[in-house]
């Protein structure tokens, strides 16, 4: 009986018919974004750090708090969150905060990245891989840049570096991830990328090797991260090739 009267309540008109057929048929797509959501929330809550930076992403344009800050590591406290009004994403652990600046100001008007994302690729209790996303922007008429870049953090001398950059300039082009990401090996003093980069959007180019090392080392009295391209010719790599990245600065160690 119930579905007859569901069945004549829609048939009673046809606007009303319209209607219940758009409510009805928004129903199951309701529900399965909500069981997402749910799903999505119970990884971020959960013990498996893989899982979640896999699944979790903090986006610029996001509203609530709870949204733009989430566990990295969860066995030693490991925490990153965005601040998107001042383009800053901070790292805090039991007894410390670092923040960097990884993107510009909300209100700049030069920026060619208003909206991006950041998501971890790997981590441990000293360090992250990280990609942020630039999306596709048209920062003058009929001028648009998308851009992607990873980046190295090391919580032992508060310092972020880009260890990869790319970027398109064509309108809906896909965007520039690299393929495969990069796996990091982690070395006793700092850390060692060895992988090809292929760029998508010029497959006829082939793979691009990239093979990098970056050591902590004491630079007039304080601690950083210092990179040596290995694949440049000998003596010719430290800081050099694909060691000129970007470095975003630390704000607070």
């Amino acid at each position: 009986m119930a579905n007859l009267n569901k069945i004549a309540i829609c048939g009673t008109a046809f606007l009303l018919l319209a209607t219940c057929s758009v409510a009805q048929g928004n129903a199951p797509a309701g529900k399965a974004q909500r069981e997402s959501e749910a799903m999505t929330e119970q990884i971020k809550q959960g013990d498996n750090d893989k899982e979640r930076w896999s699944r979790v992403s903090l986006y610029s344009d996001s509203e609530e708090p709870e949204d733009l800050a989430m566990t990295v590591v969860k066995s030693v406290g490991l925490a990153m969150k965005l601040d998107p009004t001042h383009g800053q994403l901070a790292f805090t652990s039991k007894g410390s905060k670092q923040v960097f600046a990884i993107a510009t100001t909300v209100d700049d008007k030069r920026t060619v990245c208003p909206k991006y994302n950041v998501r971890v690729i790997d981590a441990s209790a000293k360090h992250a891989v990280l990609r942020r996303v630039c999306n596709e922007y048209e920062f003058r008429p009929n001028r648009f840049v998308a851009s992607v870049d990873y980046f190295i953090y090391d919580a032992d001398t508060s310092t972020m570096r880009s260890i990869w950059h790319n970027e398109v300039t064509k309108k809906g082009s896909p965007l520039p991830v690299a393929k495969p990401v990069p796996m990091v090996r982690v070395l006793p003093n700092g850390y060692q990328f060895d992988w090809q980069a292929q760029n998508l959007n010029n497959i006829s180019e082939g793979p691009t090797e990239i093979h990098t090392t970056y050591l902590r080392k004491n630079v007039e009295g304080a601690r950083s991260l210092i990179c040596t391209d290995n694949a440049a010719p000998k003596g010719e790599g430290l800081e050099a090739g694909y060691c000129e990245g970007e470095r975003p600065p630390v704000i607070t160690k």
